[in-house]
């Protein structure tokens, strides 16, 4: 299966938007195919803001089936302990399962974001990010050379990438992790942290819409 023209990109973006309880999908892949034909290294350009789409439509799922399993121990007074019974273990294994994926693909997303911008303002930089041993510092670095807005706004995604790599993905990735702790311990209904995941998503949303609307103006120069 190949998406190589307008319509096939189309109907998939529709394909996707139809699945039940996706949750919000913010760029428009028709649009961005369309800005990336008429830019010069918009080869590389589509197939990233694809896979990250595609990530993005992932995440949404796990999103959705943690909030399930959240609001399922807020409802529950007594929380069963999976020790003494399967099927709450394979719920509490399906939940660490969910956190897990969703930690390590956010940032994911977040390197694939920063590539796209990285490709759109400065695309001769992007093999030097690609290959930079800190893909974030670089991005700022590249960034802080642009000055004004640009500067700004890579401060911005950087301090979002580093608070949430201190709460869960450093742990994860490089540590004994975290994860398990919060999903097989007791947590109060005041204190979870599970919920930073929310706050993170968010956070993920809003790029994601800027970064629409950056596909928004360039299909308006074209036009």
């Amino acid at each position: 299966m190949k998406f190589d023209t307008l319509e096939s990109v189309r109907q998939l973006d529709e394909g996707l938007r139809k699945i039940d309880g996706i949750g919000p999908l913010h760029i428009n892949l028709g649009q961005v195919w369309k800005v990336c034909t008429m830019r010069l290294h918009g080869e590389q350009l589509f197939p990233l803001v694809f896979d990250m789409q595609l990530h993005v439509v992932s995440l949404n799922i796990e999103m959705k089936s943690i909030a399930k399993r959240i609001n399922s121990d807020i409802r529950e007074s007594n929380v069963t302990d999976c020790l003494t019974n399967n099927v709450e273990l394979e719920k509490r294994l399906d939940l660490f399962g969910d956190t897990t994926a969703f930690v390590l693909r956010y940032r994911a997303i977040w390197d694939k974001l920063m590539g796209a911008v990285i490709l759109l303002v400065d695309p001769e930089e992007y093999q030097k990010f690609v290959k930079s041993r800190s893909r974030k510092k670089n991005f700022v670095k590249l960034l802080n050379e642009r000055g004004g807005k640009w500067s700004l706004y890579a401060q911005g995604v950087s301090e979002v990438i580093e608070t949430f790599d201190s709460l869960f993905r450093t742990a994860e990735a490089y540590g004994s992790g975290k994860l398990r702790k919060l999903v097989f311990d007791q947590i109060s209904i005041d204190n979870n942290p599970l919920l930073d995941l929310f706050w993170a998503n968010n956070s993920l949303n809003d790029q994601l819409l800027a970064f629409q609307k950056i596909f928004e103006h360039l299909a308006e120069r074209s036009a």
